[in-house]
């Protein structure tokens, strides 16, 4: 019998190339979607839930899930600051996280970023660091965080730094080599397929991917 899989922010620029992935490949049973708001994404297989990340813990998505994918995220200036970014890429990573750990989810892929410490100066870099230290904490049978560089994609709103990124991402291809591998921007399509091929293929009870390991999938 096929598993059944959760994916927590199916709107953004990954979690949309992951559903589009997921959706296709039947891998999964049924693909559960808990979101803020309907949001069109009608396909065969896959299951909306109307939630409130704030208080997750009711609810139920009628299945046993295997594997969980959390996408969630946003930027401080779509979130109206520090607070409002801090909620979504903490506070909600972490609901959806202990939910699935409560819920008995086997595996768990998180996308972070590259350079995430919880130490960093970068107020952005140590959220990252900081759910990813908790999501270890709670002890999953099997986690996997990944951890992109520059994200190349159609998104919903511009971001002039990414629309740089990808007029030079062909000469920063061949500049960028060894060490320096893992600075290379990639495309969301990319970061899915690895997630989605760390994910099940996960033997270990923690695999941190780095950007560079993202793009060798």
């Amino acid at each position: 019998m096929k598993p059944n899989a959760l994916l927590a922010g199916s709107t953004g620029l990954v979690g949309t190339a992951l559903l589009a992935l997921l959706s296709k490949n039947g891998y999964y049973e049924e693909l559960h979607l808990p979101v803020r708001r309907k949001t069109g994404q009608d396909k065969p297989g896959v299951v909306h839930h109307l939630v409130d990340f704030g208080n997750i813990e009711s609810f139920q998505p009628g299945k046993p899930i295997r594997d969980a994918y959390i996408c969630l995220g946003t930027t401080q200036k779509k979130a109206g600051g520090q607070a409002g970014f801090y909620k979504v890429d903490h506070d909600y990573v972490l609901n959806v996280a202990k939910w699935a750990k409560e819920n008995g989810v086997d595996r768990i892929c998180l996308i972070s970023s590259i350079g995430a410490n919880a130490k960093s100066s970068s107020f952005y870099l140590k959220t990252k660091g900081k759910i990813e230290q908790e999501l270890i904490q709670l002890g999953f049978k099997h986690l996997c965080i990944v951890r992109p560089s520059l994200l190349l994609g159609e998104r919903n709103e511009r971001r002039w730094a990414e629309d740089i990124a990808a007029k030079i991402y062909p000469v920063l291809s061949f500049i960028l080599v060894g060490k320096l591998k893992k600075y290379r921007a990639v495309k969301a399509e990319k970061v899915a397929e690895a997630m989605f091929h760390f994910t099940t293929g996960l033997s270990e009870p923690l695999l941190i991917a780095e950007n560079d390991k993202i793009l060798e999938v």
